[in-house]
């Protein structure tokens, strides 16, 4: 398993969009989601991992067990 991307580097990137939008008055919410997400992900401990791992907080929050995790 390489990581390609990192969980850690979209909140940056999410964060400068969403400045962007809230200067030019636009309203940008799954922007604004994706980031509270990407947070999430990154408070869990999974800034290292790869952005697929995004998946790792909807199933926390579904109370669901992705394949390979132990349940």
């Amino acid at each position: 398993y390489t990581p390609l991307s990192a969980i850690d580097i979209w909140p940056k990137d999410l964060g400068i969009v969403t400045d962007i939008a809230r200067a030019a008055k636009f309203s940008a919410p799954l922007t604004a989601a994706a980031l509270q997400q990407f947070l999430a992900a990154s408070g869990m401990g999974l800034g290292g991992e790869d952005d697929a791992a995004i998946a790792k907080v909807y199933a926390r929050n579904a109370r669901l067990t992705l394949p390979g995790e132990k349940g």
